[in-house]
């Protein structure tokens, strides 16, 4: 069931990328994007499916401080969100490489950034990694610069738009949920539609973005982002998915077991039990199911720090 759930997301985020429009053979589908379109559904894409090169390399296709506004103008009017929300959430925690390329490369273009890269002390042998935080901010941008008499390389030609915020979630328990909401109904749809993290593991994270969006669509595929998931969608959904999603997540819980002692994370991952699979193997960033803890490719450490 869930190879089906995959492939038709798969087929879904497709058409999105290029624009497929319903009730069309594909002889009618347009095809005649603008390059800052091709950029843009290059981000989004990538951003979607944790592609660090890619989306650095989409990125770094930018030719100057105007292409970016134009970029991040479509991808706000085609998913609510812009370049910066990309890259924090496009980019974990072990991607600083990537994300320090795509920070030179925004300065050459006149922007001032703060990559949100800190360098922190991992392991007993203290050794210093430099770890991406997520916070990815644009300081400020050469059209800002260029009012206040700095120099910039395209500052004549760059035209007086203010570059749209960064993507935020809003708290919202009532009908109908839509793309951007967080909060516990939306925890309920995600643990219906048995939502989990590239490790295989439960990712219930109370927030409906990109992830929940497709899964919703895969159930329902006249869902839009307009009208959001209905208080009939969402009873379809919890009421005839919660005990086998139910069912998932306790197996996919149980499979491993996590001592709450801080020092037992500080010697080795934890092990599977003897009549379950293989022990799962964790990326860097990984959560542990209670999110207290976060692995950084040797051991747990503290997630809030």
């Amino acid at each position: 069931m869930k190879d089906k759930v995959n492939i038709s997301e798969e087929v879904s985020r497709m058409k999105n990328l290029f624009g497929y429009k319903a009730g069309k053979v594909i002889s009618e589908q347009a095809t005649n994007k603008t390059e800052e379109q091709k950029i843009g559904d290059e981000i989004w894409f990538n951003e979607y499916h944790n592609n660090a090169n890619e989306l650095a390399n989409a990125i770094l296709k930018i030719k100057d401080s105007t292409q970016y506004y134009n970029v991040n103008s479509y991808l706000n009017s085609k998913s609510s969100m812009d370049i910066v929300g990309a890259i924090n959430k496009g980019f974990e925690s072990n991607d600083s490489v990537f994300v320090q390329k795509v920070a030179n490369y925004l300065t050459k273009l006149g922007f001032k950034v703060d990559p949100g890269i800190e360098e922190k002390v991992m392991g007993m042998a203290a050794n210093v990694q430099k770890i991406f935080t997520g916070n990815f901010k644009i300081i400020s941008s050469p059209t800002q610069a260029a009012k206040s008499g700095a120099e910039t390389p395209d500052a004549k030609k760059t035209p007086a738009v203010i570059p749209p915020a960064a993507f935020k979630f809003v708290a919202n328990d009532t009908f109908p949920l839509k793309f951007g909401n967080m909060g516990e109904k939306v925890g309920q749809l995600q643990t219906a539609l048995d939502i989990r993290n590239r490790a295989g593991q439960p990712n219930i994270t109370k927030k409906f973005y990109t992830a929940t969006e497709a899964a919703v669509k895969a159930k329902f595929p006249d869902y839009n982002r307009e009208t959001g998931v209905t208080e009939d969608m969402f009873n379809q959904l919890v009421n005839t998915g919660s005990v086998e999603s139910t069912q998932k997540v306790n197996q996919a819980m149980n499979q491993t077991k996590y001592n709450p002692d801080v020092s037992q994370y500080n010697t080795q991952a934890p092990a599977a039990p003897a009549t379950a699979a293989p022990a799962v193997k964790y990326n860097i960033g990984d959560l542990s199911p209670d999110e207290k803890y976060r692995w950084n490719g040797t051991e747990w450490v503290d997630a809030t720090v």
